[in-house]
């Protein structure tokens, strides 16, 4: 049997992420079992397992992948205090506009349940952890810059804007995975308007 290219190997990876995400979306992570994923894969278990050992494996796969996405979308390589000002409803509509995308898929749904498994799942605990501590570093940095840029001699913690930002993010996040009548731009839209005199 001929070997896989690796391009290959990646779209078969990806597959078996896609398949695996969609099952957690409309099943959440407990009530999704590898055949579930075998399944909506349309793969054999022997080919998923060729990749991913257990559902745990899976998770940690699709929290790298929702990482490096987000490291993206909050934290630019080049960016500066003048572009960060100008850059932030830009961040807003991409942090907090998929958001409504992720409404509709049932995308939240999926994160709200990994958080609640994250409580009692060592491995997917660890994870989860490190990606929001990322997430808020790399909010912290981006406010650095957008505050400096806009009153670079106030004395305004730049961790406690992010951090607000974070919470909103979250709350909104769980909003979307109950479908609440939320306007989850417009709630977002008021945070450049904060004052910080």
């Amino acid at each position: 049997m001929p070997k896989l290219s690796k391009q290959a190997l990646q779209a078969r990876r990806d597959q078996i992420l896609e398949a695996a995400i969609r099952c957690f979306c409309r099943l959440g992570y407990q009530g999704t079992t590898m055949r579930d994923i075998f399944a909506e894969s349309e793969l054999s278990a022997g080919a998923v397992y060729n990749y991913f050992q257990s559902k745990e494996e899976i998770i940690q796969a699709v929290a790298e992948r929702n990482r490096i996405a987000d490291r993206a979308t909050i934290a630019p390589e080049d960016i500066s205090p003048e572009s960060a000002v100008a850059a932030l409803p830009q961040l807003i509509d991409l942090y907090f506009g998929s958001l409504e995308a992720e409404r509709q898929t049932g995308f939240a749904r999926m994160e709200v349940s990994l958080l609640n498994e994250a409580a009692f799942q060592g491995n997917i605990t660890a994870t989860l952890k490190t990606n929001r501590t990322e997430a808020r570093n790399a909010l912290t940095q981006f406010v650095r810059h957008y505050l400096a840029g806009i009153m670079p001699d106030a004395d305004v913690n730049p961790d406690h804007f992010a951090e607000l930002m974070f919470a909103v993010h979250q709350g909104l996040m769980l909003a979307a995975a109950l479908n609440e009548d939320v306007d989850i731009l417009a709630v977002a839209a008021l945070l450049p308007r904060i004052r910080f005199a």
